[in-house]
């Protein structure tokens, strides 16, 4: 399933080349909104079948896909609010509160709240979804669609940059060959595993998007967040001056990056958050509570 999830994904979001995503942010209607919707996807998590491990086994590499190919549309907000809803949210893109006119992208619906609780209202104010049931994490779902996506930036970011090191030549041979770079880009690759890890650690375990494990996501959030900042570094610093202008595809990568940082808490937010829970424990020690998150999930506690 996984294998078949990521290949219809690739295909399906690589319609989302540098030129339509830079007029998506211009604000020209979404032309692929219609096919994902199509898809299926978006209802991944959503009615009777939405609830348990296969399910978000499968939101992993969609989301990482969502992320390769720089998909401005709110892909892993509907996903997750559709599922948090039960099946009865309306049609259209959702999103969760975040800096999303820092991309332009133009959602139909947004969650917004009064005193009862959450709801959907629409991107024009004229008309109300669905309404979420009380005690759903929204923050958590949030921030667990911001570190899958920036996983997948990671990826693409990574690829972008080893290919660029090959083809960029300097004293005549290509840059890649030389020690330094090849360090830079050691260093990323090791820091783009360890946000796949992160990611995966996200989604184990989880049985219901109506009653999330925050303390993973909370994991995921922080690490991938850490990375995030040293991949976009290294990504800008192996470019050199092409890296800096706007018309370089980079930015269209490293721009997620920045944004989900700050998106539904940073990694100070998280990392605070998780401590609490493992001092909070019998396991006071890091590596001591990594091995019980496990243990429970083998046990399918």
């Amino acid at each position: 399933m996984h294998d078949l999830v990521t290949a219809t994904a690739h295909r399906l979001f690589s319609a989302y080349t540098p030129t339509l995503v830079r007029a998506l942010e211009a604000g020209v209607p979404d032309p692929v909104w219609a096919e994902i919707e199509a898809s299926g996807f978006l209802d991944l998590l959503a009615g009777e079948n939405g609830d348990g491990e296969t399910a978000f086994a499968a939101l992993l590499p969609l989301l990482f896909a969502a992320g390769y190919h720089g998909v401005p549309a709110p892909i892993g907000d509907t996903v997750l609010l559709r599922g948090a809803l039960a099946g009865k949210a309306p049609a259209g893109s959702i999103a969760i509160e975040r800096p999303l006119q820092a991309c332009g992208y133009r959602p139909d619906w947004f969650l917004a709240g009064d005193d009862v609780g959450m709801f959907l209202i629409s991107a024009d104010r004229q008309a109300s979804g669905g309404r979420l049931s009380p005690g759903i994490d929204c923050l958590a779902l949030g921030a667990m669609a911001s570190a899958l996506t920036m996983a997948g930036a990671m990826e693409r970011i990574r690829d972008m940059t080893l290919q660029y090191a090959k083809d960029r030549q300097q004293f005549g041979r290509p840059i890649a060959t030389f020690q330094a770079i090849q360090q830079m880009i050691s260093q990323m690759v090791e820091q783009v595993a360890l946000a796949v890890a992160a990611a995966g650690i996200a989604c184990n375990a989880q049985k219901s998007v109506r009653d999330i494990d925050r303390t993973r996501v909370g994991i995921a959030k922080t690490v991938i967040g850490s990375a995030a900042a040293r991949v976009a570094e290294i990504a800008h610093a192996v470019h050199g001056a092409i890296g800096m202008a706007e018309e370089c595809d980079l930015h269209i990568y490293t721009r997620i990056l920045q944004r989900e940082r700050l998106a539904f808490g940073g990694e100070l937010y998280w990392a605070r958050a998780v401590g609490r829970v493992v001092l909070a424990t019998d396991r006071p020690y890091l590596l001591d509570f990594a091995r019980s998150l496990e243990a429970q999930h083998d046990a399918g506690v």
